[in-house]
């Protein structure tokens, strides 16, 4: 199980090469697809404004996780959707980005509620720091350090609009 990221020496930089396949202008959310748990996951936000990485319980038996894998908790989400929203598990699990040999894996404390969630996973400010990832919503990427460079993934623009 990875614990540490490896440090990089790598420069982290966007520039007009990283815009090709973007249609500008635009306001999109930078939605991507990962791996999680060795399974191709879509529909994923990356939200820097959320406090906690969360999957809906829903999108979690699809998957075909194991209820039994699930941790209780009893706590609270503010300000999702508008209301509170309570936390009743969570799971950590293995989640990779970008593509061999330039990927990264770390384990994720995701949060698993019941509420509807237009999305299969959303991440935020734990998981973006553990990756130390640095966002562009712009170039509609995330980039973040590996051991020899820099990792990239990018947002699919047509799925986002959808």
């Amino acid at each position: 199980m990875p614990s540490k990221r490896p440090k990089s020496e790598a420069t982290i930089s966007f520039s007009k090469v990283d815009l090709k396949g973007i249609s500008l202008p635009h306001d999109d959310s930078l939605v991507v697809q990962v791996e999680i748990a060795k399974r191709p996951i879509h529909r994923v936000l990356v939200d820097t404004g959320a406090s906690v990485d969360l999957m809906s319980l829903n999108a979690y038996q699809q998957f075909g996780f194991g209820d039994d894998a699930l941790k209780p908790e009893g706590t609270y989400l503010h300000g999702f959707s508008g209301a509170s929203a309570t936390i009743k598990w969570s799971i950590d699990l293995l989640v990779t980005f970008g593509q061999a040999p330039c990927q990264a894996t770390i384990q994720v404390k995701f949060m698993v509620v019941r509420s509807v969630v237009a999305f299969n996973a959303i991440l935020g400010r734990p998981l973006l720091t553990a990756l130390q990832a640095i966002n562009s919503l712009i170039h509609l990427k995330m980039k973040f350090p590996i051991e020899n460079g820099v990792g990239e993934i990018r947002g699919d623009q047509k799925r986002t609009r959808e």
